[in-house]
């Protein structure tokens, strides 16, 4: 699998985030504190790694599904845009509300509009994204 972009949107402390993966063939995330700028910890490094588990895999760090939403909003959502070394393109999207998880899975057409390729419950859809990806949970962490 690689990864195309990875949008975010009030996911534990950001707002709207998109990260844009094809400029480059590597990528480092760094941060920087507004305070100090020697400062990195608490900056939202390691929640781009869970925003990648949940959208991926729907693993969340935490007892509560509930705290992956920011602070004083409804819902977080998560999606990602892939290859699996070809020219087809697909995407992931989950959404979290405070009572309620949707996942929904697309196919890139042709034309660039995005065909739902979501099977017809959330557990099917799971299975299906798994059999594209090759990786599971425990082999993506390591």
């Amino acid at each position: 699998m690689n990864p195309r972009s990875l949008f975010v949107e009030n996911f534990k402390c950001y707002g709207k985030t998109f990260l844009d993966f094809t400029v480059g063939q590597s990528f480092c995330i760094t941060g920087v504190s507004k305070n100090n700028q020697n400062e990195s910890n608490g900056t939202g490094k390691t929640t781009i790694f869970e925003a990648f588990k949940y959208v991926l895999f729907g693993e969340y760090d935490g007892k509560n599904v509930n705290n992956i939403i920011r602070h004083g909003q409804d819902y977080a959502k998560v999606g990602i845009v892939f290859d699996l070394d070809s020219d087809e393109l697909f995407k992931i999207e989950r959404t979290r509300t405070k009572k309620n998880s949707f996942i929904s899975l697309f196919k890139k057409n042709f034309d660039d509009s995005w065909k739902d390729i979501s099977e017809r419950t959330a557990p099917e859809t799971e299975e299906k994204i798994q059999s594209l990806l090759k990786i599971n949970y425990a082999a993506f962490c390591n």
